[in-house]
This record gives structure tokens, C-alpha cells and sequence, in this order.
């Protein structure tokens, strides 16, 4: 029953202080989708891939208009099987950050972001037992929503990221040449305070 209570309350302090006024402001969401990880050349195969993440974009908001910092963190699963792509598992976990801007019109509401630092570092460990990132991100994050209850949307989200080094164990390569990407398209809910 407190849950419920708290929830209310949240919602209602939320919901007085959302789009309010110019100053500082957050949009904070989470959302799941599905996509793709490879390499350019195929050395590491496609695979199917599912990511859930959660984000933020604290900054200044000049009435519906928000721009400031963008805060990513993911969980990224392989759903095809490793024995399939080489038995290589990409599921890892990271983070992306980057700047990024958010603007809410009538029932809508529109994000843009890029990201230029992170990682991402696999679950597994390689086959000599050493672990693996990639890291020197640059991506870029789009969503698209609908808004209700005046400080939530429900959203469509689209990112894209390549990593252009890899670190494996101490040693780092650089593979401009040959980028680790990642895209994602899903569905997930914000809330702005």
C-alpha cells in the first residue's frame, strides 16, 4: 500500500513541476528494443541482439525546449545462438555519454542525442581468459512520443553506436577500419521533472 502512495505522490510532484518553467529540468526514461551487433568486414558475424537501457538528459529547459547532458546505461543481450555466429557472445553491459536535447509540442514529444564517450564490455571473457571492451563510442540516440498525464510519454526510440577501439585485457587497438556496431529500435516510457 506505501507503494502505491508513493507512486501517487511522485507522480503528483512530477506532474505540478513538469514543463513548467525555464530553468533546470530532466527527462529520465528506460525502454526495450531489439537490433543488430557486428562488425564492417563480418569478422564478428550479425547477430541479433535485445538491449535494455535507461537514460537521462539533465539540462536547462527554455520552456518546452531541453538541452543539456546525455546519460546512457545498457544491458545488452545475444539472442542468436553462439554456436551460430563463431561461439561468440556480445552481451555486455556499458554506458554512452554524450549531449543531447529533448522538445515537447502539444501531445508530442522529440528527442536527439550523440554520444562520444563510453563503453562496452562483454559479459564473457575471450578465449585466453582476457576481457573485453570496446570503447571510443560515437552514436547517436532518436525518439519519438506521445505524451499523457502531462510528465510521461510513451516512446519510440532508435539509436545507433560504433566503437572504434578495442581493449583486450590491457592492450588497445584501434579498428577505425573495422567498427564494432550496435543498432537498437524499441519502445519505452519518460518522464520529465
Amino acid at each position: 500500500m506505501y507503494k502505491i502512495l508513493l507512486l501517487v505522490l511522485g507522480w503528483s510532484v512530477i506532474s505540478a513541476s513538469a514543463l513548467a518553467d525555464d530553468g533546470f529540468g530532466v527527462r529520465g526514461g528506460i525502454s526495450w528494443g531489439y537490433g543488430e551487433m557486428e562488425n564492417e568486414t563480418q569478422t564478428i558475424k550479425t547477430r541479433d541482439m535485445n538491449t535494455i537501457e535507461a537514460m537521462a538528459l539533465p539540462g536547462y529547459r527554455m520552456g518546452n525546449f531541453l538541452v543539456g547532458a546525455f546519460l546512457d546505461y545498457r544491458r545488452v543481450g545475444q539472442n542468436t545462438k553462439p554456436e551460430e555466429v563463431n561461439n561468440q557472445n556480445l552481451r555486455g553491459g556499458g554506458y554512452l555519454l554524450g549531449v543531447g536535447s529533448s522538445y515537447s509540442y502539444s501531445t508530442f514529444s522529440f528527442l536527439a542525442a550523440v554520444s562520444f564517450v563510453g563503453q562496452h564490455k562483454l559479459s564473457n571473457k575471450d578465449a585466453s581468459g582476457q576481457e573485453v571492451t570496446y570503447k571510443k563510442p560515437l552514436g547517436f540516440h532518436l525518439g519519438a512520443g506521445m505524451l499523457f498525464m502531462k510528465s510521461y510519454s510513451a516512446d519510440l526510440m532508435l539509436s545507433s553506436v560504433k566503437y572504434s577501439e578495442d581493449e583486450l585485457g590491457s592492450t588497445t587497438s584501434d579498428v577505425s577500419a573495422n567498427k564494432r556496431a550496435h543498432w537498437n529500435a524499441g519502445l519505452g516510457i519518460s518522464a520529465y521533472f
